[in-house]
């Protein structure tokens, strides 16, 4: 059974357009190796990431995501984690790289996620191997969502 991932907007992106589906980002994590259980995405702004990082990792700055990883408390198929991603970051990231807000919001939301599921990028070779994983798992997050089915002309 895929992770549940519940989306919070708590300072929406207009600029983002559509976010992405939560049920794409359950694939993409069930596919990489997740199990039953519960992820909560959550958009917020840069200061609230700023006073996270400095309660939780006693650096005082903004960083662009943060996650928290409860697996070692959590019982089986309840809440095993928080990623928060700053929409300042997701703005300033997209323009950076030439790319939809959407995009970014959806690449960094999947780089938490794969922090929680023990990705690690502090070592070159680490970062290079998440990263390999987060962008092939990347496309079917961002795919556009399926325009339902024609049922052709209706008849009275």
């Amino acid at each position: 059974m895929p992770p549940i991932v519940c989306l919070h907007l708590l300072n929406p992106l207009p600029e983002a357009g559509d976010s992405p589906r939560p049920r794409d980002f359950a694939r993409a994590l069930a596919a990489a190796g997740a199990e039953a259980g519960e992820v909560n995405l959550v958009l917020t702004t840069a200061e609230e990431l700023q006073r996270l990082n400095r309660t939780f990792r006693r650096r005082d700055r903004s960083t662009d995501v943060l996650a928290f990883d409860y697996r070692e408390t959590a019982s089986e198929g309840a809440l095993w984690g928080d990623v928060y991603v700053s929409a300042e970051a997701v703005l300033e990231q997209a323009r950076e790289r030439g790319i939809p807000p959407r995009e970014e919001l959806a690449r960094l939301f999947l780089h938490g996620c794969l922090h929680l599921l023990g990705h690690r990028d502090h070592a070159a070779q680490e970062r290079k191997r998440m990263l390999a994983v987060q962008e092939a798992l990347l496309p079917g997050i961002l795919a556009a969502h399926p325009k339902p089915p024609s049922r052709g002309p209706r008849r009275r």
